[in-house]
């Protein structure tokens, strides 16, 4: 990739410098509930959250604009 000067390139994500999360609600995960594993403001290591395909029926979730580095993966709608 040739990249001209001053031009801004995305960092690629390491796993390797975050935590992982991964929440099921059968409990073969580090949480049950999305609400667990929600990060507190300002983390300075990107938090991944991976949710298992399963239906979550939960209230108020938010994750509010001053949380940083939070990235959620899942199995996606439809995959029991």
């Amino acid at each position: 990739m040739v990249v001209s000067e001053g031009q801004k390139v995305a960092k690629p994500i390491s796993v390797y410098n975050s935590s992982r999360l991964i929440v099921a609600k059968d409990g073969t995960g580090t949480v049950k509930t999305i609400a667990e594993a929600i990060v507190p403001e300002k983390s300075n290591s990107r938090t991944i959250i991976y949710v298992k395909a399963e239906r979550y029926e939960e209230n108020n979730l938010k994750v509010g604009r001053k949380k940083m580095n939070v990235m959620f993966i899942g199995d996606g709608k439809g995959r029991q």
